[in-house]
């Protein structure tokens, strides 16, 4: 899947002969306008120590991302909504209604060309491993800790769910009903940096498996409701989330 181009961005650069990158910094707050803009800055160590914005964010959800790979990633969320569409043509009844809830959850949904690469301040300005060069634009979107989780896919009441330390996947899924098509077995969880793990939550397949504040459950289709033509679409859904701008 070409998506997968946009994971490997920075692991190309160590070995290259550099300029100097610029760095637009955006806030919740900024409305869609940087809050702070750094010029020539050679690495990540350096715009970490020239940027409060980046080095007091929450590294978890803290984003990088590439300017010149998001009209991919905005291809590749436009794409998985096309196939859910096509999809949705051809079934009726609760696997229709399931389809449906499943494109309003995702509906409008912005992505951008992240960067996959740790964020932790204290990480790249004592690891030279993380403390990636710098070459050409870039965005940083700045976040807060959250209270809480998304519940998003073949779920009833989706949406933030209040984080709760210690709780399980199987115990947010308890105060929800699965939908027709639903994979019963496991969830996928996705963590605030892009990590993705699956969560086995059957009574016969159990592991424990806890969520992260402002990670995303993503409760998928089982692979029996899902047609031949469409046998990848929970891979391209989970990969479209994993490059969601942070709120």
């Amino acid at each position: 899947m070409k998506i997968k181009t946009l994971l490997f961005i920075f692991s190309a650069l160590p070995g290259m002969a550099f300029s100097e990158g610029n760095v637009a910094v955006y806030t919740s707050a900024s409305q869609g306008q940087p809050a702070q803009v750094l010029s020539h800055i050679k690495d990540m160590r350096q715009m970490m120590a020239e940027s409060d914005l980046i080095r007091q964010s929450w590294s978890p959800g803290t984003v990088i991302a590439v300017p010149a790979a998001t009209p991919e990633a905005q291809q590749q969320y436009l794409y998985m909504q096309n196939q859910l569409k096509a999809w949705r043509a051809t079934e009726s009844g609760d696997t229709q209604q399931t389809i449906n809830r499943v494109i309003q959850q995702l509906q409008g949904l912005q992505v951008t060309g992240r960067q996959f690469t740790p964020m932790d301040a204290d990480l790249i300005l004592n690891n030279n491993a993380a403390n990636r060069q710098l070459q050409g634009d870039y965005r940083v979107y700045t976040a807060t800790r959250p209270n809480s989780v998304l519940l998003l896919g073949a779920v009833s009441g989706a949406g933030k769910q209040p984080w709760v330390a210690g709780r399980t996947i199987r115990e947010y899924l308890a105060d929800h009903q699965f939908l027709s098509g639903a994979n019963l077995n496991e969830a996928v969880v996705i963590d605030p940096n892009g990590t993705i793990r699956v969560a086995p939550v059957a009574y016969w397949n159990y592991r424990h498996a806890e969520a992260q504040p402002g990670s995303i459950i993503w409760v998928g289709f089982s692979d029996w409701t899902l047609p031949r033509q469409f046998k990848n679409l929970n891979q391209h859904i989970v990969s479209v989330l994993t490059h969601r701008i942070p709120e």
